[in-house]
């Protein structure tokens, strides 16, 4: 990392690479574990139905040459396993209220379209409560060391943690965030706000495509 970015972020962390990696990072710096990730995806499909917003961003246009149509964004989003794209990136900001900061490495050159349109902090379409902090996520390609002439094309995701986690026990660090999170929550009036523990956050998958099956409440279908 040190020798694609300019400045000390902190350091990468493994994840299960089984085709949730965006959210299993997500999902271990907010919970210190990966068992928020189908929560955060079944999350996400709510703000994606609403295509307007995404599809009026500033740098949809980029968004649009380097990711999947929003179509094949929506089933992905509903489908375990699915791919992740910035149209993604998006819709988590949103879910869990804070920026998230995408590092994708200048393999290709500091110039690469892919570079310069996605190393970039995705903000969230609402104002960002106060205490909720930016996370970091490494966009890379697994497997693959960068070598002259061979394409470098990303393909997981993993968390970095804060330097500054290392004075204190990482989970309690983000843990006080989170608290502080639930706590606006629980005194919100705002009956639109989606939290990762609302009542009823059930998911069923269909046996035969591994897509999402809930109502509109989170029952099982």
């Amino acid at each position: 990392m040190n020798k694609y970015f300019d400045e000390v972020i902190g350091d990468p962390i493994i994840t299960t690479g089984n085709g949730n990696c965006l959210f299993n990072a997500v999902s271990l710096l907010l919970y210190g574990d990966e068992s928020k990730s189908v929560q955060l995806r079944y999350h996400i499909c709510l703000p994606v139905r609403d295509s307007t917003s995404y599809m009026n961003h500033p740098h949809r246009k980029r968004i649009q040459c380097l990711s999947p149509s929003y179509e094949a964004t929506c089933i992905d989003c509903a489908t375990i396993g699915g791919f992740s794209s910035a149209w993604t990136i998006l819709a988590l900001c949103d879910i869990i209220r804070r920026p998230v900061r995408i590092l994708y490495p200048s393999v290709n050159g500091v110039h690469d379209f892919a570079h310069t349109s996605l190393n970039t902090t995705f903000e969230p379409s609402s104002v960002v409560p106060a205490g909720h902090s930016t996370i970091n996520i490494l966009w890379y390609a697994q497997g693959q060391l960068p070598k002259q002439g061979s394409w470098y094309a990303v393909n997981h995701f993993v968390p970095v943690l804060d330097m500054k986690c290392k004075f204190k026990n990482p989970l309690s660090y983000y843990k006080d965030d989170i608290d502080h999170r639930y706590k606006e929550y629980d005194n919100s009036e705002d009956d639109n706000i989606v939290t990762l523990d609302s009542l009823n956050c059930s998911v069923g998958l269909d046996d035969d495509t591994d897509i999402l099956q809930t109502d509109e409440y989170g029952e099982d279908i």
